[in-house]
């Protein structure tokens, strides 16, 4: 399935079913917020976040107005020079909506003297439901980059390749 594209701040009600949406926002600032409001619907959310300079602040809610429902987000951030991410993600389960199941991954991966910060968030209200948050950062260490090389590759190509594969489960 392809996904909708949110590129900018957007308020958004889920429809009944499974729906993909992918954020790539393209000013410093977005503000998203999901709601599922029908009962066994589902959301899987991808972002990708880049840049070299300047600020970006990108903010993500996924409401759970109904039973049942689901969301996955799986938000990557690559940044390098000077460029400054911040990644706020909020899962909400409303009173009244047993059984729903919400996962919430920030992953970042940085050079230069990038800075990358993080804030996942819970809100649950309800005792019948599954959830988790997660956010890593990590560089290019020496050693990965050694293990390519010594695979034949050269340290660009090594680069390149640890990116392509960092960035392949959130480009479309």
């Amino acid at each position: 399935m392809k996904p909708s594209l949110l590129t900018k701040s957007a308020i958004v009600s889920a429809p009944a079913g499974h729906t993909h949406y992918h954020l790539s926002p393209t000013s410093g600032e977005a503000e998203v917020v999901i709601t599922l409001t029908h009962p066994g619907s589902s959301v899987y959310v991808t972002g990708a976040l880049q840049g070299t300079t300047g600020e970006q602040q990108v903010s993500l809610t996924i409401n759970h107005h109904a039973p049942a429902t689901a969301a996955e987000v799986l938000v990557k951030t690559l940044a390098s020079g000077t460029a400054k991410h911040s990644f706020k993600g909020l899962l909400s389960i409303a009173p009244n909506t047993q059984n729903c199941t919400s996962y919430l991954t920030h992953q970042s991966l940085l050079f230069d003297q990038a800075v990358s910060k993080s804030w996942p968030a819970l809100e649950i209200a309800n005792n019948e439901v599954k959830c988790s948050h997660a956010a890593t950062s990590k560089t290019i260490t020496h050693d990965d980059l050694f293990y390519l090389r010594s695979r034949g590759l050269s340290e660009e190509d090594a680069r390149t390749l640890l990116v392509d594969a960092f960035l392949s489960d959130v480009t479309f």
